[in-house]
């Protein structure tokens, strides 16, 4: 029972942190079936370019002075973002560590599963502050059209059965 518990909580633990990410690159697909390239993972520190909006922001039409409020937004959240997401990182990887040592417990393990849901957990706060405090920046028209973007792409995300 325990094993299909920490399978679920990865799961859903990278649902937290892919989603509100997947959510920012709200664009038409890249990905290699449509010519592009896929995204790259390895050194991905969970933080976002501040410099560097999101696709779906920049289909919005944010005037300059909401593109820099989104960007000093973004660059006051990277640092707490990045410490929550190497957070989940190394209880994933201690996880593992204990589940190919002989020291294992289902008391250990469920207590880095505890740590590693707790850091997902607030890696989903802190993105969802972000989400918020940009909401806040935007007029009506693009409130409505960020939420519009948001559902298309929950559309086509894959659903549990």
């Amino acid at each position: 029972m325990y094993r299909h518990l920490t399978i679920i909580c990865l799961i859903a633990g990278s649902l937290a942190l892919a989603m509100p990410l997947a959510l920012r690159a709200a664009a038409p697909l890249q990905g290699q079936e449509n010519g592009g390239s896929p995204p790259p993972m390895p050194g991905n520190t969970g933080a976002f370019d501040a410099g560097q909006l999101p696709p779906d922001l920049l289909r919005l039409n944010l005037t300059s002075q909401q593109q820099a409020s989104i960007g000093d937004i973004i660059k006051a959240q990277n640092q707490a973002l990045h410490d929550s997401f190497t957070s989940v990182f190394n209880t994933h990887q201690a996880l593992r560590d204990l589940a190919l040592s002989p020291e294992y417990t289902e008391a250990k393990a469920k207590a880095i599963s505890l740590e590693g849901a707790k850091a997902m957990a607030e890696t989903a706060q802190i993105h969802a502050r972000i989400d918020h405090a940009i909401y806040q920046l935007l007029n009506p028209q693009q409130q409505l059209q960020w939420k519009e973007n948001i559902a298309d792409l929950e559309k086509r995300l894959p659903r549990p059965e």
